[in-house]
């Protein structure tokens, strides 16, 4: 019974909702991402709006909102293509992982031996 944006985990077969499947770092880079659009408009807008009221009685002093890291580390390169003969699709697991492969798109198991492509 797969709703449409329900996927499975290749490792235990639990399903979850689409959005529920980032880990830690892809939440956090897309929060900086986010959090870096609004710094950006505060430190275009609000510092040059607050720059109009400087005058000689009425000194204002800004200094820029800093950026948030947008960097990800980049995948580890310690997983091989597993085929789903079940949708027809590949997906990448553990190399060293050895038991049942759930099909992320039906959840559906599958012996790992068989469709392991290198």
């Amino acid at each position: 019974m797969n709703h449409e944006n329900e996927y499975f985990c290749p490792y235990c077969g639990q399903s979850a909702d689409a959005n529920e499947w980032f880990t830690t770092a892809q939440k956090d880079y897309t929060m900086n991402i986010a959090a870096n659009a609004g710094i950006d408009l505060i430190n275009k807008e609000l510092t040059k709006s607050l720059k109009k009221l400087d005058s000689r009685s009425f000194r204002v002093k800004t200094r820029d909102v800093p950026r948030r890291n947008e960097l990800i580390n980049p995948e580890n390169d310690d997983m091989v293509f597993f085929a789903l003969p079940c949708c027809n699709k590949q997906i990448k697991i553990s190399e060293e992982w050895d038991g049942t492969i759930y099909c992320y798109f039906c959840g559906f198991p599958h012996d790992r031996k068989g469709g392991e492509d290198d």
